[in-house]
């Protein structure tokens, strides 16, 4: 699979290409069903099939200018030019290229959501970006989607071009569970609020973070309770503050834990968010190496506690609750 940071860097191929167009953050269960149906009408085609996938997409209505949308239309560097302040995913750009890796497809497409690319009226979008520029011979869409300037086009109108330009287009209707749809929104608000059995229910994965482990200050081993601190992508979203059950990976071992997100407030606070990890099963060393931690449950809130000695006593009943968690999960 190709990867391009903007659709300026693609050259269509001789047999064209089928794409599907959408955010792609966290490849829920509705995103697989559009993956499905694109490499669906590729191969009866006899084409590419690639995956235009518009970042950022954190906090702006979709299709709409970002207010601090800047010329540059690679996704190199993704920070509010302003502020500093980074977009947050459920997966980042590099996790979607090595979830992708997995799947038959030749090409993703990342596009900046640039005020150029969003200001394009429907019809432009279509004809100058998805037949000039991309030279689709297929469009795979959800049933909502919406684009051009001020969301004016929809679904009829690309199936209106399609009809007259000779185009497949293929309309997905929503994956739902429990008759909700899946979409990127749901998931990112039961994340953030430590639902992780519901939110893997919409993936179809665990939510999982994943980062290099960096020396700490060593307290949770003088506590009795080594713990790996994991420095995260910027961009990547965080689960609320507080304990979780969480599964860590790494090295091909697959190891039960706690993770503690928060300010720690009984140690230091300083007022930086700090993922650390402790693994009931290790005591090795991991600093410099990548971890990818899974979230199954959020046990409790971050507390401040008066003193190290009441922070080490519910530590230990924390451990003791992942173990009845186990043991719960184990006898189902």
């Amino acid at each position: 699979m190709k990867t391009y940071d903007s659709i300026n860097d693609f050259t269509p191929p001789d047999n064209g290409i089928v794409i599907c167009i959408g955010k792609a953050d966290g490849l829920h269960l509705g995103h697989i069903a559009l993956i499905n149906e694109t490499l669906k009408l590729a191969h009866d085609m006899g084409c590419d099939a690639g995956i235009l996938s518009l970042v950022p997409d954190w906090s702006v209505p979709d299709w709409s200018v970002p207010d601090w949308s800047v010329p540059d239309s690679s996704v190199k560097d993704l920070s509010n030019p302003a502020t500093g302040e980074m977009p947050h995913f459920v997966l980042t750009l590099d996790e979607r290229r090595q979830f992708l890796a997995n799947w038959p497809l030749d090409h993703l497409l990342y596009q900046r959501m640039t005020t150029e690319f969003t200001s394009k009226s429907a019809d432009d979008f279509i004809k100058d970006i998805l037949l000039k520029k991309l030279g689709v011979r297929g469009v795979v869409v959800g049933w909502d989607f919406r684009f051009g300037n001020n969301r004016t086009g929809d679904v009829e109108l690309l199936q209106k071009y399609a009809d007259e330009l000779n185009f497949k287009l293929r309309v997905v209707e929503p994956v739902k569970i429990k008759n909700i749809p899946v979409k990127t929104t749901l998931v990112r608000e039961l994340i953030e609020a430590g639902k992780f059995q519901k939110a893997q229910n919409l993936l179809g994965y665990p939510f999982f973070i994943k980062g290099k482990v960096v020396s700490g200050r060593g307290l949770g081993r003088q506590l009795g309770f080594p713990t790996a601190n994991i420095d995260i992508p910027k961009e990547k979203l965080i689960p609320c503050s507080g304990v979780h059950f969480v599964r860590g990976l790494f090295d091909d071992k697959a190891t039960w834990g706690l993770a503690s997100i928060g300010r720690r407030p009984t140690v230091e606070d300083n007022g930086n968010i700090v993922v650390e990890v402790w693994l009931k099963d290790y005591d090795g060393n991991l600093v410099g190496r990548e971890i990818k931690v899974e979230f199954f449950k959020h046990l409790r809130d971050e507390i401040k506690f008066p003193s190290t000695d009441e922070l080490k006593r519910q530590i230990q009943k924390d451990a003791d609750e992942l173990d009845r968690y186990l043991k719960e999960i184990r006898d189902v």
